[in-house]
């Protein structure tokens, strides 16, 4: 029960996470991507999410992340909203709310997210971010009523192919669980 706890965990907090732009690059994209956990909850997914700016500072999030090579198979919906603001002309800290649930047979889990993160461009085309997140859940997990929470830092790279596509790449710590993930992103 603990991998399934581990795995319903992971699936919570990965999913809702964009590594956001600073200048030049959109606020408003849609990422594909893949991520592996290791560890307790050697989990991999596949993700879909995305971001729209409704200003300059408020943004919204949402995604959805299916598990595979995992049993029983998890889904993931979440949404969320963010704020940032520029430190400097290559660099932005940002603040993101997320809620969201999983699914799975035996398993009916709610989750939210907090996180807080700073992106600097480090050239035209590469961007460095970090993250520090907490999640929280609850819900039922093979009958059983769970209740708990993780909390970790995260690092990402994000490289422009050109003005549309960008390469993501990522390292998270949440919850002492490590996990990666490699996206194809679209900036609009």
């Amino acid at each position: 029960m603990k991998k399934l706890i581990f795995g319903a965990a992971f699936i919570c907090s990965i999913q809702p996470s964009i590594s956001f732009a600073v200048e030049g690059i959109s606020y408003d994209l849609i990422e594909i991507g893949r991520e592996a956990g290791y560890g307790d909850a050697s989990v991999a997914s596949t993700y879909v999410r995305g971001a729209v700016s409704v200003t300059d500072n408020v943004f919204l999030t949402a995604g959805h992340a299916v598990t595979d090579a995992f049993s029983p198979q998890l889904t993931s919906n979440a949404i969320g909203v963010g704020g940032n603001f520029d430190t400097s002309d290559d660099s932005s800290m940002y603040v993101r709310y997320a809620s969201g649930h999983v699914s799975g047979t035996g398993v009916s889990l709610n989750a939210n997210e907090i996180e807080i993160g700073i992106r600097t461009k480090i050239t035209e085309d590469f961007e460095l971010n970090g993250s520090y997140s907490a999640v929280d859940f609850s819900g039922a997990v093979s009958g059983w009523s769970v209740v708990g929470y993780a909390y970790g830092p995260a690092i990402g790279v994000v490289y422009d192919i050109n003005d549309l596509f960008a390469i993501t790449a990522g390292l998270d710590a949440l919850g002492g669980e490590a996990s990666t993930s490699l996206g194809l992103r679209a900036n609009f």
